[in-house]
């Protein structure tokens, strides 16, 4: 399946910009996959993690869209996501995507990483793949901010880098290519 035919495969939800959902869930899964390769953990199982990290957003947009246009009001004024989606349904899309993974069977390290993702290092046992989603989220947003590469793997959380044991060696050189493989892919989503 391309990944023209994956974005087309959800239906048109009004408010909800679907190109720009696939743009940074694609850059956030190229950025994760790459950033494995300076650990030990599996590059296409962090691809992968990362692909569906966000898939809970995706489901509530589907099934809740009015409940999530006010959501993306109270996000313009000011409120953070997680809190204004904690404040409307009482959980957020993390909690809905882990519950949406686990129905469909998903292996336990997929589901760790999507139920992790937005703060890993709390869980007794921290999922790898979890930590590179939040590093890479963290990365994508910083880039998006017009900071520089040296400054952004710089303050990559350090018990983050730790946990993973991330290399940083080479990190910055690599920066903007993994930015850059990522924007393609997304753009190939609005084709």
């Amino acid at each position: 399946m391309s990944a023209a035919t994956l974005s087309n495969a959800f239906p048109v939800i009004p408010g909800f910009d679907k190109n720009k959902f696939w743009k940074d869930t694609f850059s956030t899964a190229v950025i994760a996959k790459a950033l494995a390769k300076h650990t030990s953990v599996n590059e296409e199982s962090a691809f992968t993690c990362a692909m569906l990290h966000n898939i809970g957003e995706l489901l509530l947009q589907i099934l809740k869209p009015d409940e999530c246009a006010l959501i993306a009001l109270a996000i313009e004024a000011g409120e953070p996501r997680l809190l204004a989606q904690r404040e409307t349904f009482g959980f957020d899309y993390s909690q809905v995507g882990v519950a949406l993974a686990k129905h469909w069977d998903f292996s336990e390290s997929f589901c760790d990483a999507i139920e992790q993702q937005l703060d890993p290092l709390s869980y007794e046992e921290p999922s790898p793949e979890a930590v590179l989603i939040r590093l890479a989220v963290f990365a994508s947003f910083a880039w998006g901010a017009k900071l520089p590469p040296e400054m952004i793997v710089a303050r990559f959380p350090p018990a983050l880098v730790e946990h993973i044991h991330l290399n940083k060696e080479g990190l910055v050189e690599e920066f903007e290519g993994m930015i850059e493989a990522g924007k393609e892919l997304g753009r190939l989503m609005s084709d």
